[in-house]
């Protein structure tokens, strides 16, 4: 009867033993933070100024997970629409990992040959060319960008139609601290005349938790109903 007692109480130990290893190896504490303060604006404008009314603006939103940029700028007096923007963000990292830093950004373009003042149908179109960098800076710094660039003809008489975009994302892994989220985006183009540009800019900061694996648990129960089988047979041949 004790060697009985004996074997239930050595059974119930050595399940719940596997039990609590099988959940250490899946269980993690995921990685957190928050932003601090509103985002802060070095420079958002429409290009080139000194050439002419350049019309416009870029809204900046506030996201869960970063920045929203978008809006237009138009040119109204020849010499197309380029876009020089830089904002900045400021978060405070409260449980360490990795996280996934991404960006993507968007440019509708619409050229014409011609201003108020003057038409030049001698060229036969026009180039585009975006960038995006967004860079994180404090106790670890880090920073993905891209650019794209293409060119278009003029599609009706006098106009032409060009849309860019692309992205890229990476993963940094963050320790506890304050940090700063920045992003720096630009076009540049070789239109002419009047142009409008439509810009949409996303940034964001995300935590990257990774689907458990469950093999580390699948072999630690493994090893426990072998070395099970093996105690149960000793104990039953006693």
């Amino acid at each position: 009867m004790k060697m009985r007692g004996a074997m239930i109480s050595f059974k119930f130990a050595f399940v719940m033993i596997i039990i609590g290893s099988a959940v250490s190896l899946t269980a993690r504490a995921d990685p957190t933070y928050a932003w601090t303060g509103n985002p802060s604006i070095p420079s958002v404008a429409c290009a080139f100024p000194d050439e002419g009314p350049d019309q416009g603006s870029l809204g900046i939103t506030p996201t869960d997970t970063g920045l929203l940029i978008s809006g237009q700028c138009a040119s109204t007096f020849g010499f197309g629409s380029d876009v020089v923007l830089s904002v900045a963000r400021a978060f405070t990292v409260t449980s360490p990992g990795l996280f996934n830093l991404s960006s993507t950004a968007t440019d509708s373009f619409t050229g014409s040959q011609c201003m108020p003042v003057h038409c030049d149908f001698l060229d036969s179109g026009f180039s585009l060319t975006i960038s995006d960098t967004i860079t994180i800076s404090g106790p670890t710094n880090f920073s993905v960008s891209f650019s794209d660039s293409g060119s278009a003809l003029w599609e009706v008489p006098g106009v032409g139609f060009l849309t860019l975009s692309g992205g890229q994302s990476g993963l940094v892994n963050l320790g506890v601290g304050d940090y700063t989220i920045e992003q720096d985006y630009s076009t540049v183009n070789t239109n002419y005349g009047d142009a409008i540009a439509t810009e949409s800019v996303v940034s964001s900061l995300t935590p990257f938790v990774p689907t458990p694996e469950p093999r580390g648990a699948i072999v630690v129960l493994a090893v426990a109903f072998v070395l099970f089988s093996l105690l149960r047979t000793r104990f039953a041949t006693h």
